[in-house]
């Protein structure tokens, strides 16, 4: 059982709600453990000369993805927010951070020939530079050898050559506004070879926008570290950390999440800031174990202040926690023949008791009809907001709210 803790709490302040105020760094210690989950070759990857950085989000997450960038990157000014996507000027270097903000799915940098700088011989790119002999190689391509049907114009192809050899790419995968055959002609000009599918080792991810604009893909889903799937499912990595987000976490908060499959909103909720407590309960013991090995593996995510994850079964409906003890509440409930295995309304009803009044409980369901309309229905709690959810995802995010005593 979770004991009630004594004395007064501290007054709530939300992480994701940053208005005026901006996180402290963190400490040298934390970046370090972060770093032990960072692939090489994202610390490889030399910096572009990006007019803008362009990250995609799941589709209906939009407000809650750019609350969190401005939180992990207070430096960072967001000009543009569209269906799955997030456009933003950022000044930074180091990729690493980005890697922080974990409701982006992936990060673009947008290259636009008018902002580039000269290619000259021994230009560095990134830190790294080349010697005078490289350089002449990666020269712009003259105009008299440019192919017709080359999609954009030779002074990028001319940059993301330097890029590709400094990365040590072999491969490119080209999508957007081109046609079949101008993505093989400028695959050619890098002196690639094509391939049809981004995210592999080696290859590099290009949208071509105009002529003179393209996207080239900086860091991929497979660059974040996040739980592995197996038996117990979770949720994707950006979905958890919107969920976590949206309970307005604070660092003196006892979080559950009643159903954590394979650990994955205790992760991101670890990750976003420090927590009191965090507990993750679930019926599946087997499930439970999976969640254990994700915790251990990603434990230097974990935010400094923040305390390590427990985790325990329950059984015969009652959650193993006493009454009026919890600050949040986020979990994923379960759909098809999974959710059948669930009683809903005793799942909210003990949700309820264990969660302070006035507090938020935020769930994701691919099938939101039915828990929408049991919390519409029950005196218990008030539905706050609602998230469509869209792109491959299906479903919705429900913000709930525990009504208060005599409220």
């Amino acid at each position: 059982m979770v004991d009630r803790r004594g004395g007064r709490k501290p007054p709530h302040t939300p992480r994701a709600q940053v208005g005026a105020r901006h996180p402290a760094p963190r400490p040298p210690a934390a970046r370090e453990r972060r770093a032990q989950l960072v692939p090489q070759e994202v610390r490889g990857i030399p910096a572009l000369p990006a007019q803008a950085w362009v990250g995609d989000v799941v589709p209906g997450t939009e407000v809650v993805a750019a609350a969190l960038l401005r939180w992990e990157l207070p430096d960072a000014q967001l000009v543009e927010q569209a269906p799955g996507r997030l456009t933003f000027l950022w000044a930074g270097t180091d990729l690493e951070r980005l890697l922080a903000v974990r409701a982006l799915i992936r990060v673009w940098a947008r290259l636009q020939e008018a902002g580039l700088p000269g290619l000259a011989n021994g230009a560095a790119l990134g830190g790294a530079r080349l010697d005078a002999e490289a350089s002449a190689s990666l020269a712009p391509v003259p105009s008299s050898e440019v192919h017709p049907e080359l999609p954009v114009r030779p002074g990028l192809v001319a940059w993301l050559r330097r890029y590709a050899a400094a990365r040590g790419l072999e491969a490119a995968v080209v999508t957007g506004e081109v046609s079949a055959v101008g993505a093989r002609v400028l695959v050619r000009a890098l002196g690639l070879r094509p391939s049809r599918l981004s995210g592999r080792p080696g290859t590099l991810a290009l949208h071509v926008e105009a002529e003179d604009s393209l996207l080239v893909e900086v860091l991929g889903s497979a660059d974040y570290a996040e739980p592995r799937y197996g038996l117990e499912l979770g949720l994707s990595r950006p979905l958890a950390a919107c969920l976590c987000a949206l309970t307005q976490p604070g660092a003196d908060d006892l979080f559950v999440d009643p159903l954590c499959g394979n650990g994955s909103i205790l992760v991101e909720r670890s990750a976003l800031g420090p927590a009191r407590r965090l507990v993750g309960l679930s019926p599946n013991g087997q499930g439970l174990a999976e969640a254990a090995r994700n915790l251990r593996v990603l434990a230097p995510l974990r935010a400094p202040g923040s305390s390590e994850p427990e985790l325990r079964r329950w059984l015969g409906g009652r959650l193993p926690v006493v009454d009026g003890v919890v600050d949040a509440v986020a979990s994923r409930l379960p759909a098809g023949a999974d959710g059948q295995a669930v009683d809903l309304l005793g799942l909210l009803s003990e949700t309820a008791r264990i969660l302070k009044p006035g507090r938020l409980a935020v769930w994701y369901s691919q099938e939101p009809e039915v828990p929408r309309a049991v919390i519409l229905d029950s005196p218990l709690w008030t539905l706050e907001r609602e998230f469509a959810v869209g792109g491959g995802l299906r479903g919705a995010i429900l913000v709930c709210r525990r009504v208060s005593q005599g409220g």
